[in-house]
């Protein structure tokens, strides 16, 4: 899916966004249509309104691994 952003907000988007990092997009879907020497085309566009950075799940799982108590330190675990 093709989004678009216009002005500040798209160059922050840009400068915070990397290939492959999951996000999650909020906007409104926009139809195009041109013809062309081979006749009509459309392309539909979502014209972006916010942008929610997420995790991907290997790094949800790996922020959840560094947070689990460890079992090696030989202490107990009250529960």
């Amino acid at each position: 899916m093709n989004c678009v952003l216009f002005g500040k907000y798209g160059e922050m988007v840009a400068q915070k966004f990397s290939k492959g990092k999951p996000m999650l997009v909020e906007g409104r879907m926009k139809t195009e249509s041109w013809e062309t020497d081979g006749g009509k085309r459309s392309a539909q566009k979502c014209m972006v309104e916010k942008v929610h950075f997420t995790e991907s799940k290997n790094e949800a799982h790996e922020a959840t691994q560094e947070t689990t108590p460890s079992s090696e330190s030989g202490e107990d675990i009250p529960f």
